[in-house]
């Protein structure tokens, strides 16, 4: 007679290390309608992708927070769905972006909407907002329309949300605005102008056609003027960028780049942009042996240099904690995707000395689980798992 009892003790013990942390719920998107139906509640979705930055630092902070657990039990069936996974309730609920959490109704309409991180605090007073009818569009409206004319911020929230909303007209006008006035306003605004703000018009015209007329456009206009001399450093930023969304053929990248570099008229800082920018065409086409050629001094060099950026102390009297914070995160950041190529690469390339010691600066300066798995993936992406599960964490990490 044990033995059913020990068994039903085996099945209860399953069970409960396969329930999904708080404050999700293990239930199918259909349940938690019904539950909070009967419960007279709102079913909260957090919409993420394993490789999302920011769904992680939800997962590691706010998820976590006690404050943030309790308002959603209260208020909530949470669940937690991989978008990738559950692409065609992604896709019903038109989430293209992450992370996004919707605080949908028992009928299946949507009540409120949150994209990006958030802290605990931020995320409670939002989220309180939203299920009261407050949208994100009325917030970033008002936000906009009280705010200068030329607070990019304020612009880039305000299309956003006229893109969550669907009205992709209105969206693609503010971002439009962005493209042509945003470096006139602040010339350190080309990384955002290239990365997210590219990547919010590449979403859009998934579903507003002249949009992605407009990066054509944009595209055609910066190869000509590489082709032609007329070039900046804007311009090989541009090229480069807008080749990418645009999915041109590598050849017919580094034929202009190439080209362009062979003139004796080339500026150094267009030279110097479109070497770097091709370090990334020739990662991205698995052309291991031109991409491990960038590296002047060599690979090894590179991510020391950048190891020794992690562990430089950061003098900047009366900074805010929180700035000094951020810079460090970046610079490990930096360390940890500059060094996970690298390391593929000479793995790719059959270089096993030379990965080994990169792998060794990289945990050796971030030793952390998630440095670890990056350099795994690496290796199990050019076919040498055996190699990355070799690795360790090191017992004396430098200081």
């Amino acid at each position: 007679m044990r033995y059913p009892v020990i068994g039903v003790l085996l099945i209860c013990l399953m069970a409960v290390a396969a329930r999904a942390e708080p404050p999700f719920e293990d239930l199918s998107f259909d349940a938690a309608l019904a539950r909070a139906k009967s419960e007279d509640k709102v079913v909260m979705v957090d919409f993420f992708t394993t490789w999302c930055g920011p769904c992680k630092k939800l997962d590691q902070t706010t998820w976590k927070d006690k404050a943030v657990q309790s308002w959603l039990e209260e208020r909530t069936i949470a669940l937690k769905i991989d978008a990738e996974k559950e692409r065609a309730l992604a896709a019903k609920y038109k989430v293209r972006a992450f992370p996004t959490m919707l605080f949908i109704d028992p009928d299946g309409s949507v009540v409120g909407t949150i994209t990006g991180y958030h802290d605990a605090k931020t995320f409670i007073a939002v989220a309180s907002r939203r299920i009261e009818g407050i949208s994100e569009l009325d917030e970033a409206k008002k936000t906009f329309e009280a705010a200068d004319p030329n607070d990019l911020n304020a612009r880039m929230t305000f299309g956003n949300a006229l893109a969550g909303a669907g009205k992709y007209a209105e969206a693609f006008e503010q971002y439009d605005w962005l493209w042509r006035n945003g470096l006139s306003i602040s010339p350190g605004y080309i990384g955002v102008r290239s990365s997210f703000l590219l990547a919010r018009i590449e979403n859009l015209a998934q579903q507003y056609r002249p949009a992605g007329q407009a990066m054509q456009a944009w595209y055609q206009e910066a190869d000509a003027k590489l082709r032609s001399g007329d070039a900046d450093r804007v311009t090989a930023v541009d090229f480069l960028a807008l080749a990418r969304v645009g999915k041109v053929p590598t050849k017919n990248i580094i034929e202009v780049c190439k080209a362009y570099e062979a003139r004796k008229d080339a500026r150094p800082d267009v030279k110097a942009a479109l070497q770097s920018g091709l370090r990334a065409v020739y990662f991205r086409a698995g052309m291991y042996a031109d991409f491990l050629g960038t590296f002047t001094k060599g690979p090894l060099p590179y991510v020391e240099k950048l190891a020794a950026d992690v562990r430089a102390p950061m003098s900047l009297d009366g900074a805010d904690p929180k700035l000094i914070d951020a810079m460090r995160s970046a610079r490990q950041r930096a360390l940890i995707g500059g060094g996970k190529r690298i390391y593929q690469a000479l793995l790719a390339t059959d270089q096993a000395a030379t990965a080994a010691a990169v792998a060794r600066v990289l945990l050796e300066t971030t030793p952390s689980e998630d440095a670890l798995n990056e350099l795994k993936s690496a290796a199990a992406r050019v076919n040498k798992a055996d190699v990355g599960d070799a690795l360790t964490l090191p017992e004396n990490p430098r200081g």
